[in-house]
C-alpha cells in the first residue's frame, strides 16, 4: 500500500529517479518545471510536495505562496543546497512546512522528513473529518443552520411518543431525513421502519401492498403476502406523499389508524398492529380538503404533531456543508471543492433541494474529470438564476463589454442598498447620512436599480 502521493518538482531527472529509489513505498509523480507542477495541482490532489529551491533559471520559491489556492492542505518540503539562513526563512515564511539541505548522505534525512510531512497531512485530514463530523451528527443529518437545529430538537421531543406525525415540506427537503432520525432516536434498533410512497403504488395494489392478501385472493396471488402494516409492527409506518393517496384508499387507511386493525384481502379474519405511523406531504392538505381531494378526518388523525421541512434556499447556511457531504460520499477525500464554487451553489435557487443539490454535485464530478471542483463545472437545471446570469464575471471573451459590466455592479449595489435599508428601517434619510451622500444622489440610484425608497413619519 502507498505510505502517500509525493509530487517531485525538480529539473534533474537524475536525480528524482534517486530520491524516487530511496523510497519505492510512496506514490511518486515528477514535475521538470514550475508550469508542469502548476498542471498537475491544478488536475491532481498531492500530500506531500518535494520542492526544489533552483528550478533551471526560476527560483521555486515562486510557487509557495499559490500553493493555498493550487494545493489546499498539501504539505511543501523544500529542498536546496544553499544553506542560507536568509533563504531558509524565506521559504518558511512564504508556507513551506520543512526545509532540506541536499547533500551526498541526505538519503536518511529525506526519508526522515517525508515521514514527517505524511504524518501532518494524515492529522489534518483527521482534522478535517472531525470538522465533518460536526456538520453531520450520528443521526446523518448535515446542516447547522438555525431550521435544521430546530428540526433536530423536534425530532429529539417526539421520538418516545407513539402519536402520529404529519411532516410538510418541498419535495427533496428532508422529510424523509426527519422520519429516519425519529425512529433511529427511539432507541432500539429491533423495531421496524417501513417506508411507504403512497403516490408509486397503483390504486388497485394499494389495499394488497398495505394490509397483505391471503393465496387465492384475486387472479395472481398465488401465495400468501404480509402487508406492510404488519412488517411494521411494532416499529414506524413512513407513508410519503399522504397527499396523493386517491379518496377510496383514504379510508381504507382511515379504518386502520382509527384502532390498528385490518383485514388481509380475501381474507374474513380481521388481524391488528401497531404501529407509529409518520405521514409526509408536499401538499397543502388544507386546501386538499377544501378541494374535496383529501378527507377531513382523515387530516385530523394524522395531523397530531406537524412539523415543517424548510426549503434549501431558505438556509442557505446548510449548502457548504450538504456539498462537502456529497463530495465525500462520492469521492471520499480525493477532490475537493473551492470557495468560488461553494459561492455559486449558496447563490442558486435549489427549487429541487437537497436532492437537485445532491446531482448538481455528481454532474460537476463527472465535468471535473481528475481536477477538484470548480465554479466552471457546474451545470443548473434551467441554468442559472437570472440575477446571477447578468451579474456573474465574464466566461468567456464575448462577454467582456461595458453592458455586463454595468449589470455586475448595479446587481452587488442593489444587494447593499436592500440589506442597508432593512438595518436601518427604511430610512432612507439616515442612508444618505450614513454613506456620506446626498438624498437625492440616493433616490437617483434607487430610481435605477428599480428599488422603492421607504418612508419614515417625518417624511
Amino acid at each position: 500500500m502507498s505510505l502517500g502521493q509525493i509530487l517531485h518538482v525538480e529539473d534533474e531527472r537524475w536525480f528524482h529517479q534517486q530520491v524516487k529509489a530511496w523510497m519505492p513505498e510512496a506514490d511518486w509523480v515528477w514535475a521538470g518545471s514550475l508550469s508542469e507542477a502548476r498542471d498537475l495541482l491544478a488536475r491532481q490532489c498531492f500530500d506531500v510536495i518535494l520542492l526544489d529551491r533552483h528550478i533551471g533559471s526560476e527560483d521555486g520559491i515562486t510557487l509557495l505562496p499559490e500553493l493555498s489556492s493550487l494545493a489546499p492542505g498539501s504539505v511543501c518540503v523544500m529542498v536546496s543546497s544553499d544553506e542560507d539562513g536568509d533563504g531558509i526563512r524565506e521559504a518558511l515564511e512564504a508556507g513551506a512546512k520543512d526545509y532540506l539541505i541536499k547533500s551526498s548522505d541526505m538519503a536518511q534525512d529525506l526519508k526522515l522528513r517525508i515521514r514527517i510531512a505524511l504524518k501532518t497531512r494524515q492529522e489534518e485530514r483527521l482534522n478535517q473529518a472531525r470538522a465533518h463530523a460536526s456538520e453531520q451528527d450520528s443521526s446523518g443529518w448535515v446542516g447547522n443552520s438555525t431550521a435544521t437545529r430546530a428540526l433536530k430538537e423536534k425530532a429529539r421531543k417526539v421520538a418516545h411518543a407513539d402519536a402520529p406525525i404529519l411532516i410538510t415540506g418541498e419535495s427533496g427537503s428532508g422529510k424523509e431525513v426527519f422520519a429516519q432520525e425519529v425512529h433511529r432516536l427511539r432507541g432500539d434498533s429491533k423495531r421496524p421502519f417501513v417506508a411507504v410512497n403512497c403516490g408509486a403504488i397503483p390504486e388497485t395494489m394499494f389495499e394488497s401492498e398495505l394490509f397483505g392478501h391471503i393465496k387465492g385472493a384475486f387472479t395472481g396471488a398465488l401465495h400468501h403476502k404480509e402487508g406492510l402494516v404488519r412488517i411494521a409492527d411494532g416499529g414506524d409506518l413512513f407513508l410519503d406523499e399522504i397527499g396523493d393517496l386517491p379518496l377510496a384508499q383514504q379510508v381504507k387507511l382511515l379504518r386502520f389508524l382509527q384502532d390498528g386493525t385490518f383485514t388481509p384481502v380475501g381474507s374474513g379474519r380481521m388481524e391488528s398492529s401497531k404501529v407509529r405511523v409518520i405521514a409526509a406531504t408536499h401538499r397543502n392538505l388544507e386546501q386538499e380538503v377544501a378541494a374535496g381531494r383529501f378527507r377531513e378526518d382523515l387530516l385530523f388523525r394524522l395531523d397530531v404533531y406537524r412539523v415543517h421541512t424548510s426549503p434549501l434556499r431558505e438556509r442557505r447556511e446548510d449548502i457548504g456543508p450538504l456539498a462537502r457531504f456529497f463530495l465525500g460520499r462520492l469521492a471520499g477525500d480525493r477532490k475537493k471543492i473551492s470557495r468560488e464554487a461553494l459561492a455559486l451553489l449558496e447563490k442558486q435557487e435549489w427549487k429541487g433541494n437537497v436532492r437537485e443539490l445532491s446531482s448538481v454535485i455528481q454532474r460537476a464530478l463527472i465535468e471535473a474529470g481528475e481536477e477538484d471542483l470548480r465554479p466552471g463545472h457546474f451545470r443548473f437545471v434551467g441554468g442559472m438564476a437570472p440575477a446571477q446570469r447578468q451579474a456573474r464575471v465574464p466566461a468567456n471573451p464575448g462577454e467582456v463589454n461595458g453592458k455586463r459590466y454595468r449589470q455586475y455592479l448595479d446587481h452587488h449595489e442593489k444587494e447593499f442598498f436592500q440589506a442597508a435599508l432593512g438595518l436601518l428601517d427604511g430610512d432612507t434619510l439616515r442612508l444618505a447620512e450614513c454613506l456620506e451622500l446626498s438624498r437625492a444622489t440616493v433616490y437617483n440610484r434607487f430610481q435605477k436599480l428599480g428599488l422603492r425608497p421607504g418612508r419614515k413619519k417625518h417624511e
